[in-house]
């Protein structure tokens, strides 16, 4: 999609200048280093990951699946200013922006200086499994097999999970973040 954007922007498609708003839409792509996908996901993970929203895993009790359920840490309360609201709002982006500049570096895989729509996905996916995984292990045991069923994933993939996530927490070591729980401790068969 990306080469897409780029040639239509190059001019090469039709030999005539792309629009304003469309030229202003590439470079925006362009300064962001990712596309507008992949910054929603990282998005997403850093808001968990500095603690301004949650994610949890809740049991349905008719199958016995976990799903996945997303919820905001704060409230603003009615009748705030908008001067107020916009304070919260830089609050909330100072804490995620070195966050998102992390997880921007783990998540550019081929090192391309470029975070496609697909790696910030892959992302997204690595966080949330581990965040899953931390879960649960103390509600259902450490046996990989049954975790890995639990999952919907192969024995092969969920290793393949488990190594990934456990690269993005060594990736922030050191840094302070509320939620990044680490890998825990798997027993096979």
């Amino acid at each position: 999609m990306l080469g897409t954007i780029v040639l239509l922007a190059s001019g090469i498609t039709a030999g005539t200048p792309a629009p304003a708003d469309f030229t202003a839409y590439v470079e925006e792509v362009r300064r962001a280093g990712m596309t507008e996908d992949a910054r929603g996901n990282l998005i997403v993970v850093a808001g968990i990951m500095v603690g301004d929203s949650v994610v949890e895993f809740p049991r349905d009790p008719a199958s016995g699946g976990y799903g996945r359920a997303y919820r905001s840490t704060s409230c603003p309360a009615p009748g705030l200013s908008a001067e107020a609201r916009a304070k919260l709002a830089r609050e909330s982006a100072a804490r995620r922006e070195p966050v998102i500049e992390r997880l921007r570096e783990v998540a550019d895989t081929d090192r391309s200086g470029f975070v496609s729509t697909n790696e910030g996905w892959e992302l997204r996916r690595t966080f949330e499994f581990g965040a899953q995984l931390a879960a649960l292990v103390p509600l259902e045991g450490a046996d990989t097999a049954k975790l890995a069923k639990l999952m919907n994933l192969t024995p092969a993939e969920f290793e393949r999970r488990v190594a990934a996530y456990g690269a993005l927490v060594r990736a922030f070591s050191g840094m302070d973040v509320r939620c990044l729980p680490a890998v825990p401790a798997l027993a096979s068969r």
